[in-house]
């Protein structure tokens, strides 16, 4: 029993002590290194200003104000003309609408003009954490106040679709609350996450577990376990042939995907080389019969034998490999020297055709880096042939696109100091508009009539 106590203690020693040098890790990493946020482009951080580490030990030097990135030069729409391809919705945090008080995040519709915006739905419904429209009749389904909720186009007719389920006991932060709702390609089903990944058919109300989330208790933790050490699951997508899901994998390190095909006895499989990989850089093919994402971090997993960062394509049927553009960069955007050291591909989609457009890194310096030219490639014979579309399309400051489904529109993501701005990208005519401009952000935009 002793030794078993001191075993205890020995690895209560350890954990802290690795925790420790994780901080101080974290406090000496050269001034210019930040973390990249999850599903957006990283923004420079001054070479003057240090690293914020709340666990850190304290620091004498001096904190210098990070400048904010200046607003995008973004013409605004007259209202005269349509400018969108679809209407977009998105939350936002203005306290009024149309002379409406709205005190909490709501959904709000923006016309093809651009210019025209309602609410759509409560402006009292707190904890949102994530919405879709659905492709058949445009109903919306909402993560909000711990349930599933569906609403008529309007936003109006609301009905409780599920509760939430109960968090672990020790749950940590809000990876365990129901969200991130998706609608099926076909409207008939809704898959979400809620610590693990659920299908939910609307008619019937019956539900599938696709996975459920993994929390691992240290139990020599401070005496307690906090579920920080664990795999939970996220940002369930359909594939677009509505046969398949796409999901991110989250431990306390990286993030990772794995996709499950819809299917009795069917379980989610991971997907070989995606450590590392978020959102950002990962897409469904246009018939869903394969993924498109950059290789970014060589591990030799599985079918990848390639030693070199690549764009790759990988086959949803045995997981066969085809290498698309080899471009060499291995990314680090967490621990990489400087900062100079972005991911090199961001934001795919492939069009019905075949070309696939990303936003490409453009080569930097100290200073310079996380800007992003839009290209187009297509395979001719064995060559991957690549065009810039448009030069520094994603400057500093834009944090996320989504793209409309035809692959020329995108909408952009901006951010100076407490400002966002929402945009729109046309790329066959390099033209950018400014959508809103809003006092915070959260959640994802979503393009209607898909």
């Amino acid at each position: 029993m002793l030794a078993a106590k001191r075993g205890a203690d020995l690895r209560k020693g350890l954990i802290l002590a690795s925790l420790f040098l994780v901080s101080a890790a974290a406090c000496a990493r050269e001034p210019g290194a930040t973390a990249v946020p999850t599903n957006s482009a990283p923004a420079p951080v001054s070479a003057a200003t240090p690293v914020p580490c709340a666990a850190c030990p304290v620091q004498t030097q001096a904190a210098t104000a990070v400048p904010a990135n200046p607003p995008p030069a973004w013409a605004t729409p007259s209202g005269d003309i349509d400018v969108l391809p679809a209407p977009l919705y998105f939350v936002s945090e203005r306290d009024r609408e149309n002379d409406l008080a709205c005190p909490a995040p709501h959904v709000v519709r923006l016309a093809r003009d651009g210019h025209t915006r309602n609410p759509i739905g409560s402006c009292y419904m707190h904890s949102l954490h994530g919405f879709d429209v659905s492709p058949r009749d445009g109903s919306l389904v909402l993560a909000a106040e711990d349930a599933l909720w569906l609403l008529d186009a309007r936003g109006q007719n609301a009905r409780r679709l599920a509760w939430g389920l109960p968090d672990p006991e020790y749950a940590y932060g809000d990876f365990w609350k129901l969200q991130d709702p998706a609608w099926s390609p076909d409207g008939s089903r809704i898959t979400f996450a809620d610590g693990g990944i659920y299908i939910l058919e609307v008619a019937t109300g019956a539900r599938t577990d696709v996975i459920e989330n993994r929390c691992f208790l240290p139990d020599e933790l401070w005496g307690t376990a906090s579920c920080f050490y664990g795999d939970w699951f996220m940002e369930p997508r359909w594939s677009p042939d509505g046969q398949a899901i796409l999901f991110r994998e989250q431990t306390s390190d990286y993030p990772a995907q794995q996709v499950f095909e819809i299917g009795p006895g069917n379980a989610p499989q991971p997907v070989p080389g995606t450590l590392g990989v978020v959102g950002s850089n990962i897409a469904w093919s246009p018939e869903g019969k394969s993924l498109i994402f950059d290789y970014w971090w060589p591990a030799n997993v599985g079918p990848i034998t390639s030693t070199e960062p690549a764009l790759v394509r990988l086959a949803l049927k045995d997981f066969s490999v085809q290498v698309l553009w080899p471009h060499g960069d291995r990314a680090d955007p967490v621990y990489s020297s400087a900062g100079n050291n972005p991911y090199q591909v961001l934001h795919p989609v492939e069009l019905e055709d075949g070309r696939i457009r990303f936003f490409r890194a453009e080569p930097c310096s100290t200073g310079s880096c996380y800007r992003y030219s839009l290209v187009e490639g297509r395979l001719a014979g064995e060559t991957f042939e690549t065009r810039v579309l448009v030069r520094d399309a994603l400057s500093a400051g834009i944090r996320d696109v989504w793209w409309h489904p035809g692959g020329d529109f995108a909408a952009l993501l901006a951010s100076t100091g407490d400002t966002w701005f929402l945009g729109v990208l046309q790329v066959s005519t390099g033209q950018t508009w400014l959508l809103a401009e809003e006092p915070g952000w959260q959640g994802a935009v979503v393009w209607g009539g898909r």
